[in-house]
């Protein structure tokens, strides 16, 4: 190789060499500037949450004074809406949480779950804190309601319509599969219903006759009295092939007991659950300490002195 041709090469190796350099600063160039950006959006959003934190108090529910979510949010919810508008929706729905108290937190992540509270959107996040902290109703009010619901008086029969009655009940009873199903409510009393092939069609009946809305906590459940086993009515299969011969005998009781009472939000299900519990607590089904039958005694003089002052104030 003579010296003409090693110095074309030479020169070819540093051009090519120069262009590597030159790519590789852009590239770098570009990666520096999208940190940055990064960066400031992130400063941004920090300094905006700071901003939202330091202008808006923390939610703490007191339905005796009124201080209800509605009221709460209604205060906040420009400034949520309008001077946090660069947040996206997860991060306002997190900066919400955060702003409730430590008790109304937490009743709000027993409300959601199995799911957590990044996976509810700002708006499900706003619906379910209205739905839990717009009571307006005191405590001492609520228990007083709880414990001094009656049952609600029967219409008497007419004539008319126990004939009815008596004629339905005679087809039901010639087709064994027609049968009219008895059902246990937690009143004590007993009730009959039409019975469909599947359980879940009799649970909408009970529970729109006993007017529950919040209906994941009950169940039915029927009793082997030679066994004295209890088994729960699936309300997806078959009630025939459940029963095995059994008689049509159901009792609607409580299933799940909620962690935390005060996240039942329909007043029905809450006076039922509070049946339940007494008459479990009663039976020893349910075991309870000194203490906790001390509290319960003192709710019932609370009931009382509630009855007396109702008596002469309403």
């Amino acid at each position: 190789m003579d010296s003409a041709t090693l110095k074309m090469f030479l020169a070819q190796q540093q051009e090519a060499h120069k262009e590597q350099l030159l790519f590789l600063q852009q590239q770098q160039e570009k990666l520096l500037e999208t940190i940055l950006k990064k960066i400031g959006t992130q400063s941004d959003h920090t300094n905006t949450i700071n901003s939202l934190n330091g202008r808006i108090s923390t939610f703490i529910y007191n339905s005796e004074d009124g201080e209800t979510f509605d009221r709460w949010y209604g205060r906040y919810e420009d400034v949520i809406k309008v001077d946090g508008a660069q947040l996206d929706d997860a991060s306002k729905a997190r900066f919400l949480v955060t702003k409730l108290d430590k008790h109304e937190a937490e009743q709000f992540r027993n409300h959601i779950l199995p799911k957590r509270p990044a996976e509810v959107n700002f708006d499900e996040t706003v619906a379910m804190l209205r739905k839990l902290f717009n009571e307006t109703k005191s405590v001492t009010r609520l228990r007083y309601e709880l414990l001094s619901v009656k049952q609600r008086t029967r219409r008497p029969t007419t004539p008319s319509t126990t004939r009815h009655a008596t004629g339905a009940q005679s087809t039901l009873a010639r087709d064994p599969k027609m049968q009219a199903a008895r059902v246990r409510l937690p009143v004590g009393v007993y009730k009959a219903f039409e019975r469909d092939s599947e359980g879940e069609a009799l649970f909408r009946q009970v529970t729109s006759d006993l007017s529950i809305e919040e209906r994941e906590y009950f169940s039915f459940c029927f009793y082997d009295k030679e066994e004295g086993i209890r088994h729960w009515l699936y309300n997806d299969k078959k009630i025939l092939k459940q029963l095995k011969n059994l008689p049509q005998e159901f009792s609607f009781e409580v299933k799940f007991y909620p962690t935390t009472p005060t996240t039942i939000v329909d007043d029905h299900a809450r006076y039922y659950v509070f049946l339940q519990l007494r008459r479990d607590i009663l039976t020893g089904r349910l075991p309870a300490t000194a203490d906790t039958h001390a509290l319960h005694g003192s709710f019932v003089v609370e009931m009382k002195i509630m009855c007396i002052k109702c008596y002469f104030f309403f």
